[in-house]
């Protein structure tokens, strides 16, 4: 058996039983039986019982895992013992699931004992993910795989996601040099703590260079404690740094540029998605990223080096101004772009649009349009 997967409607008695049969097959000198390399556990929470079961599924003879679904331990479970056992048992453990946090009120510090116990960990994903403020712990979930990854990981993707830090993003993109597909998105409109803010990411390069897959959650407009010194570091203290809004104005539009910029460095590229954060204490609307991806008054000019780009999927206003100059732009600059999505407005296929005459210039290119 090299994969356990169990429905999670499953009780822990029928588990038990598939379990008892491994063990069985495991010890009976069977040539074919092989021990579990994927594994995925009932993940039902009760807050009055403890479950022994996935430690004791972890310490037991049948495992080789090298992909788990985090599975909760139940009440009163030490988390240090959890990542003891898996730093022990599970050695060539490289891809985590973590399961929904909105469905199962999963622990966090559960999670994050398997972060700290795999070594070289490759990728981590989740649907409905929420990375809540540590109370014992030091670290977020995403700020431990940023510290303990850095040099391994290649994938996170975050689906559904309610809340994931913008500096712990930030810090992902900027540490994690094997990093190849990066998602933070949920699908519908809301107020989620999922968009990466501007100011944060002029903070640091992204060092992830053989990204093929980006999926950020844009904040160009996050709240800044200290616009000054933000302002003073970003310039590197040269001139008059001006009034409180005339320095704010002067940031916004050095970071926001900035963000363009880093996106434009990645040269193998292959999948670009772009969505517009709305947080709570963001006041942001599609019109406000109207301009970003043009070429008078934004940063579309920055994204020049997307010679691998073949998806551009923009789930927010960042096209209704672009017109001639920019498709003339996309025809010349991302030469094998196959496919463009774009939401948050209404689409005129006039045959003088811009959109009509790239269509013309690529017979092959498809154009979708979600109002």
């Amino acid at each position: 058996m090299e994969v356990l997967w169990c429905n999670r409607d499953q009780d822990i008695l029928d588990l038990t039983a598939v379990v008892k049969r491994a063990t069985r097959a495991r010890f009976s000198q069977n040539p074919r039986a092989t021990k579990i390399r994927t594994l995925q556990l009932p993940c039902k929470r009760n807050r009055e019982h403890h479950n022994p079961l996935p430690l004791l599924l972890l310490k037991s003879d049948l495992l080789n895992l090298e992909s788990c679904e985090i599975p909760w331990f139940g009440v009163n479970t030490n988390r240090k013992v959890i990542e003891r056992v898996v730093r022990k048992h599970c050695p060539k453990l490289k891809h985590l699931i973590c399961p929904s946090f909105k469905d199962h009120e999963l622990d966090g510090q559960g999670v994050n004992s398997f972060v700290y116990a795999c070594t070289g960990l490759q990728s981590f994903t989740s649907n409905r993910f929420v990375d809540e403020e540590p109370v014992t712990e030091p670290r977020y979930i995403l700020s431990a795989l940023a510290a303990c990854h850095s040099d391994t990981l290649e994938i996170l993707e975050l689906t559904e996601c309610y809340q994931a830090n913008s500096c712990d993003q930030q810090d992902i993109l900027a540490r994690c040099k094997r990093l190849k597909q990066f998602w933070i998105m949920n699908s519908s409109p809301g107020d989620y703590n999922i968009g990466i803010e501007s100011t944060h990411i002029l903070k640091e390069k992204w060092v992830c260079i053989e990204l093929t897959k980006l999926g950020p959650t844009l904040n160009r407009f996050p709240e800044v404690d200290d616009v000054f010194a933000e302002l003073e570091a970003a310039e590197e203290g040269a001139g008059d740094l001006g009034d409180w809004e005339e320095a704010e104005r002067r940031l916004l539009a050095m970071a926001s540029k900035n963000v363009y910029t880093q996106i434009g460095r990645l040269a193998r590229l292959e999948v670009l998605v772009l969505s517009i954060g709305k947080g709570t204490y963001t006041q942001a609307n599609q019109g406000d990223y109207a301009w970003d991806l043009t070429l008078s008054k934004g940063w579309l000019g920055e994204m020049a080096g997307l010679k691998s780009l073949k998806t551009l999927i923009l789930r927010g206003d960042f096209w209704s101004r672009m017109g001639q100059a920019e498709v003339e732009f996309i025809h010349e600059h991302w030469p094998v772009l196959r496919e463009i999505s774009l939401s948050g407005n209404a689409l005129q296929l006039s045959p003088q649009s811009p959109w009509r005459w790239l269509l013309n210039k690529r017979p092959q290119l498809r154009l979708d349009h979600e109002a």
